[in-house]
């Protein structure tokens, strides 16, 4: 026999962010990354919104890519002592993943992370919170499953936590999170001077890529440029591609690249 699980409520369109007013709870807390979700304004809209609806909000931030253990640890205990009724996560895949675990451990203290990745093993969730996952971006689509990834960098493996317990109750895809983000990113990307500009500060140090300076780098810079500022490790396009140089030039990016390939083969 198969099952089909998904959450209760989908909320999608222009605008659908406002569904957080609607929401009954006394107390929210909002989990999210690097600063994206604040730095277009959402993350305070989202507040703005639970505010409307009657509710004490807290904020969890700095969920990092892949998130750890020990992240997930750290935003249950914040959920221990705030007590929230609605655990909203907002933005990518990392930030709705990591909430999720920190869900579970929310609700059963005791619950140890090896516990948590018995697959199909969860008890029953939803005796202190419910759960919105608010996605920014088209991937895995965890703001819709029973999935999570957690990483324990210390064993360097990536652990799923697959239950229908961790499927969200409620899901709001509102497109105008994405192409907030996107619209800056692509009209700096569109702005030739300013980009050759960009790349003609940030060039001259390294052979980097077999030594050739010329559109290879470019396309590694403005790929590396737009992870760093949309993850919310650079404040701007041009404060991303510059970050990016420094870190190839430097030698560090191969260094991360060689221990992700490590980690990847063992």
């Amino acid at each position: 026999m198969a099952r089909f699980t998904l959450p209760r409520d989908i909320y999608h369109g222009k605008g659908s962010l406002e569904a957080l007013k609607t929401f009954e709870g006394k107390r929210a807390i909002i989990c999210v990354g690097g600063g994206s979700m604040k730095r277009f304004g959402f993350l305070d809209r989202a507040i703005d919104y639970l505010k409307e609806a009657g509710m004490e909000v807290e904020v969890f931030e700095g969920i990092e890519p892949d998130p750890s253990v020990e992240t997930v640890m750290k935003g249950a205990e914040a959920m221990a002592k705030f007590q929230p009724d609605w655990i909203i996560a907002m933005g990518g895949g990392s930030p709705i993943d990591a909430a999720k675990a920190m869900w579970i451990k929310y609700e059963y203290p005791d619950c140890t992370f090896e516990d948590m990745c018995k697959v199909f093993g969860l008890p029953k969730l939803r005796t202190k919170a419910h759960f919105c996952a608010i996605s920014s971006t088209s991937g895995t689509a965890t703001e819709v499953t029973a999935f999570s990834i957690i990483t324990n960098y210390q064993d360097r493996i990536k652990y799923p936590i697959a239950d229908f317990e961790i499927t969200p109750d409620v899901a709001i895809v509102d497109p105008d999170m994405m192409a907030s983000i996107e619209e800056e990113t692509f009209d700096f990307v569109n702005n030739k001077e300013a980009v050759a500009k960009v790349i003609a500060d940030g060039a001259g140090a390294s052979d980097i890529l077999g030594g050739q300076k010329g559109y290879k780098r470019n396309a590694v810079l403005m790929n590396a440029g737009a992870s760093l500022y949309i993850g919310g490790k650079a404040d701007s396009m041009k404060d991303g591609i510059e970050l990016a140089a420094e870190i190839i030039d430097s030698g560090k990016a191969l260094e991360t690249l060689d221990k992700l390939i490590e980690v990847s083969n063992s």
